[in-house]
């Protein structure tokens, strides 16, 4: 047995350019003994050869009841796609004292950026203009301006207020919007620190004329914002999906983009890579993008440094100070 403790890489579907980078490699190998497993998930075998003697789990691995209660030296499980999943038996992991953690926090300002960069392109009707100009059909001034809508002191709907949400609305404070969130389990005081005010989602999405979608995908809120709820949306409302695709009804969504009801940013979708003879191809005046938010780089470098900072704290004995712990509500509402 080695004198370092053992940690398990098994990140699928995470790559090691993500995950395990050269600086990263080197830290963890000089601390831990490490069983990395990058092309190809850990095998049931292969994680129960090693799971009596793991001080630490990076990856998404099963880890039931029965492989928590034999892993006696395991300090924390990380979870390194973001969101929470049904892989680990959380009630388990808490009475045991395993810190149950994820890098959800890394992709919320590369994907919040991109949202409000969609918020505003689709707003002041940048997409169509450019097709436009390279069709030689160009409008000038306010010819070209008749349905595009300021992001400056607009009324933007945020549904869901997590990470993702909370590091939007910072990054519209200086736009002076007013904000209106819709999250169930936010605590009004986390509402309060950025300004925002609680509203149903019928009146969210009457009011609004920005709506960002920024809900993880759990449980119980699969498709929760179906057709009759989307046609709530007022015309002309521009729509950025950013989060999951599972959380809406997608094909009632671009139905409205196609009849030109809403003005619609995608980045996520409900299989990817998205099908290649979908007719969602043909809708050009949404703006697509190919669940890219998130994935720049500069978001897998602060993965690592959360990653090996946080790791440090816990093998320390000290809170984790960076990744984002799982909470009871979380644990219960895992996604599928």
């Amino acid at each position: 047995m080695s004198a370092r403790p053992l940690l398990l890489l098994d990140p699928h579907p995470r790559t090691a350019a993500m995950v395990y980078g050269p600086a990263t490699r080197r830290r963890l190998v000089r601390d831990f003994d490490v069983r990395a497993h990058l092309r190809r998930p850990a095998s049931d075998r292969q994680v129960d050869g090693v799971i009596e003697e793991a001080a630490v789990v990076v990856g998404q691995t099963a880890l039931g009841r029965g492989r928590l209660e034999r892993a006696r030296r395991l300090k924390a499980v990380i979870n390194v796609l973001g969101n929470w999943r049904p892989n680990i038996d959380y009630a388990c992991a808490a009475r045991r004292g395993v810190q149950v953690l994820s890098i959800a926090p890394a992709m919320a300002d590369a994907v919040a950026e991109w949202i409000l960069g969609a918020l505003i392109v689709q707003g002041r009707g940048m997409l169509a203009a450019q097709q436009d100009f390279l069709a030689g059909r160009e409008k000038y001034g306010i010819a070209g301006n008749r349905d595009a809508v300021s992001l400056a002191g607009a009324t933007v709907g945020i549904i869901g207020f997590g990470n993702l949400g909370r590091r939007l609305a910072e990054l519209l404070r200086p736009f002076g919007c007013r904000l209106l969130v819709h999250d169930p389990h936010v605590p009004a005081a986390v509402l309060a620190k950025h300004g925002a005010l609680r509203r149903p989602l019928p009146r969210l999405l009457a009011a609004a004329s920005h709506v960002a979608v920024t809900a993880g995908a759990t449980r119980s809120n699969e498709g929760f914002l179906d057709a009759q709820k989307l046609d709530a949306l007022a015309p002309g409302c521009v729509v950025v999906l950013a989060s999951r695709a599972a959380v809406v009804d997608f094909d009632a969504l671009a139905s409205l983009a196609r009849r030109g009801r809403i003005k619609l940013a995608v980045d996520v979708f409900p299989h990817e890579p998205a099908p290649a003879r979908s007719p969602w191809r043909r809708l050009r005046q949404v703006l697509w993008s190919a669940h890219r938010a998130g994935g720049i780089p500069r978001s897998y470098e602060l993965l690592q440094e959360m990653l090996l900072e946080d790791i440090a704290n816990v093998m320390a004995g000290r809170r984790p100070r960076r990744l984002q712990p799982a909470t009871a509500r979380a644990a219960a509402d895992a996604s599928v």
